[in-house]
């Protein structure tokens, strides 16, 4: 025990010479008299046992033996009630791995009562409320519901769902009002002890959360994860060390889409479509008059919608605020759904094709909708498409990603054509040149086709490993790729070479994207190195940020450039200004040069 006063320590408790003994719980009774330890012997002979010291003279009061046995070393805890008169610990049966919670009068050294055993791997957390009338628990691997007891009797009063993983952590508010839990799930959840209900998620650990803290005083909830890091949390559940949040679950890789400013439209699956300021602490905002997100057929420009009628027509329209204003309507003969579309702001051009063997592209503008082209093909299913920014060139390619044309829109020939397994496809240099990211057998190839003199062969730059993702700087002048070698190659797409290879991710890279002012690149990967920041012009790495997920094929920004965006899952960063990034850089330097 450590004296904050004096800076002295003494110890209370030593491990007994027998078993190789761990620590796995540890709490002071409410008055701060006794301190309650719970530990395991790891030897299936000696248990594990809950020992309560009294602080003031470091003796122990009790030892009480259990029968509890968990080889993983995590679960285990015991709690003393509010008058220091009973014990509530951690039970279980060593035949079948059923677990229970016990009571213990310590006077007398009578059980008062045990619940009864559930299966599971074992008791992972347990918190009294501070009127020490309820109890709840936590358990293990496999049930992550917590469960809420009556101190005085044992009787379950409610289960708690929400949580995926084991709870590692559980602490009730100093007014009892509020009970915290901890998860394996990354997540930590708010419960109203009243109703019982799930009132708040905080969501920006990458890894697994093992405990919290509360600081009444100061406002603050402290939590710790599995991979050593220690956050801090405003009242208001924002964190108050970065900018970081989690987007809602079960967004996928096209249900993101930045808008205006730092706004983003979520397109979640079977429900309606919103909008979510970055920027702000608003939750999600529904998205009146789309119905379902099915009808979002796509997002261009800043603030363009394509949507489906649901009957025959694709409406265009644009978005302000939360109020769509229709600016055209393209009505189908067949009726049937678009499998692929795509808008050019620039000329008012919207392509679509009508059914997924179809192998025909129907392109039309808004200012005369009854004049269609077709563009024809020797491929059907062609269903994702992409316009060049002046709208000259239409790109189209299949769901499987194995074939790919380029059509001059005016003349309705083919200009550029591939097969082969196609990770991306973007032009580049003014519209003028298509850059194409082709899988090998076990690397990939880039190619630049000059779409202004069709008849020339690609240029090809060949490459290890395979390449995921293209992205284009916003004066069309470079083109970044990034690929399963955690690698970030920059092309000059004019002559159709490779300028440089920059090295920074351990895995594979995936997500990447240019700011909006050109300056700074990102690019996606995992766990603790989810997205890294680049320098285009110095070609440095500017930072890494931790996140969760294993792999992100996404990475965008915020139309301001404020905020950066990876997933899925989704996930969210204030982006650093170049004044940060400056002060971070010139206190990195000075400290490297103290001896």
């Amino acid at each position: 025990m450590y004296d904050l006063n004096s800076g002295r320590d003494s110890i209370l408790w030593r491990a007994p010479d027998q078993g190789r003994w761990g620590v796995r719980d540890l709490s002071f009774s409410p008055d701060g008299s006794k301190l309650v330890i719970y530990a395991g012997s790891g030897d299936p002979e000696l248990g594990d046992a809950v020992w309560v010291v009294d602080v003031a003279s470091a003796q122990i009061e009790s030892r009480h033996p259990t029968l509890y046995i968990d080889d993983t070393g995590f679960f285990g805890a015991a709690r003393l009630s509010p008058d220091n008169r009973r014990l509530y610990l951690a039970r279980s049966n060593r035949s079948n791995s059923r677990v229970s919670i016990q009571c213990l009068d310590l006077t007398s050294g009578k059980e008062l009562w045990q619940t009864e055993p559930h299966r599971d791997l074992g008791l992972s957390a347990m918190a009294l409320s501070p009127d020490g009338r309820l109890l709840a628990s936590g358990s293990g691997f496999e049930d992550p519901t917590i469960r809420i007891w009556e101190a005085a009797t044992g009787r379950l009063l409610v289960r708690l769902d929400g949580h995926t993983g084991w709870v590692g952590k559980l602490a009730f508010s100093k007014d009892g009002r509020r009970l915290i839990s901890a998860s394996t799930d990354q997540t930590i959840r708010f419960w109203d002890t009243g109703t019982w209900t799930e009132t708040k998620v905080l969501r920006g650990h990458s890894d697994e959360v093992h405990a919290v803290a509360i600081s009444e005083a100061a406002q603050l909830l402290a939590s710790a994860g599995k991979d050593g890091n220690l956050m801090l949390w405003k009242e208001d559940g924002k964190n108050a060390m970065d900018g970081y949040r989690r987007l809602p679950e079960n967004l996928g890789y096209d249900q993101v889409r930045p808008l205006d400013q730092a706004l983003v439209l979520l397109l979640p699956p079977d429900r309606s479509p919103e909008i979510m300021d970055l920027n702000g602490d608003s939750t999600p905002v529904l998205l009146p008059g789309i119905g379902s997100s099915t009808n979002v057929l796509g997002k261009f420009g800043t603030n363009l919608l394509c949507l489906w009628n649901g009957t025959n027509q694709i409406l265009v329209s644009e978005l302000r605020g939360s109020a769509l204003i229709q600016r055209g309507a393209v009505t189908l003969d067949s009726g049937t759904r678009p499998s692929g579309i795509a808008y050019n702001p620039a000329r008012q051009l919207l392509a679509w094709s009508e059914g997924t063997n179809s192998a025909s592209v129907y392109v039309t503008s808004l200012a005369a909708p009854g004049r269609r082209i077709e563009l024809k093909s020797d491929v059907p299913g062609l269903v994702r498409f992409r316009f060049s920014e002046e709208g000259s060139y239409l790109a189209a390619w299949t769901w499987n990603q194995g074939s790919l044309r380029v059509w001059n829109v005016e003349t309705g020939q083919i200009v550029a054509s591939t097969e082969g397994n196609i990770s991306d496809a973007v032009f580049a240099a003014g519209g003028q040149v298509m850059v194409v990211a082709r899988r090998t057998v076990d690397s990939h190839e880039i190619l630049f086709y000059d779409l202004v003199h069709a008849d020339r062969a690609p240029r090809l730059v060949p490459g290890k490993d395979n390449s995921y993702r293209l992205a284009v700087s916003p004066d069309a002048g470079l083109v970044a790729s990034s690929n399963d070698a955690g690698q970030v190659r920059l092309f000059d797409p004019t002559k159709g070479e490779l300028i440089e290879t920059i090295h920074g991710h351990l895995n594979a890279a995936a997500g990447i994207a240019f700011s909006p002012d050109g300056r700074r690149l990102i690019s996606a990967s995992g766990g603790r190195e989810t997205v890294k920041l680049w320098d285009v012009g110095t070609r440095q790495e500017l930072l890494t940020l931790a996140g969760t997920g294993g792999y992100l094929e996404a990475a965008t920004w915020s139309a301001d450039g404020d905020v950066i965006l990876a997933g899925p899952p989704w996930q969210a960063w204030r982006a650093p200004s170049w004044e940060e990034i400056s002060a971070i850089e010139a206190k990195e330097k000075a400290e490297s040069k103290q001896p």
